[in-house]
């Protein structure tokens, strides 16, 4: 935030162990009147339905369920670039992906997204993510695998599973 050219205020839900830390770097940036810490939240879904985006400024990411969750609340998204998040926003409008997973690449990506002032997006591209198609995913893949000839195992093959026995 210290490092946009922009002046956006930012809500940051959640709790935990580093809030103190993230506390002060609040003060010492003087981002006290643009940054709030509303704490834990258990139903965040007003926040971000009417937040005009959200962001996701991890360094590593399992599945983000929580840009899923943006998305299906029309809220565009600024990420940073992990769990192959790229592809996703690629095709949402209004939506940004940092160049690099640094500080300075997300600063970037935020000052783009608060220029381009976005409009609310659409949740349909998260039709992919629907129960059905998903699991009509794994039916293909299965069908795939289950039509493929099985092969013998090589001599190599048995004597490596001898071996580690």
């Amino acid at each position: 935030m210290a490092r946009m050219r922009a002046r956006p205020r930012l809500d940051i839900i959640g709790d935990g162990p580093q809030r103190a830390e993230l506390q002060q770097l609040i003060y010492l940036h003087g981002l006290g009147r643009r940054v709030r810490l509303l704490g834990f939240e258990a139903n965040p879904y007003p926040h971000i339905a009417a937040a005009d985006g959200f962001v996701l400024p991890s360094r590593s990411e399992g599945f983000p369920n929580t840009v899923l969750e943006s998305l299906a609340l029309g809220v565009p998204v600024v990420a940073t670039p992990v769990a192959g998040i790229a592809p996703l926003l690629a095709r949402a409008a209004g939506c940004h992906v940092a160049a690099e997973i640094t500080e300075e690449s997300l600063a970037e990506a935020l000052d783009r997204f608060c220029a381009e002032r976005p409009r609310r997006g659409s949740p349909s591209l998260l039709a992919d993510f629907e129960a059905g198609a998903v699991a009509r995913s794994y039916e293909d893949l299965f069908d795939d695998l289950l039509s493929r000839p099985v092969r013998a195992p090589t001599q190599t093959a048995m004597l490596r599973q001898e071996a580690t026995r």
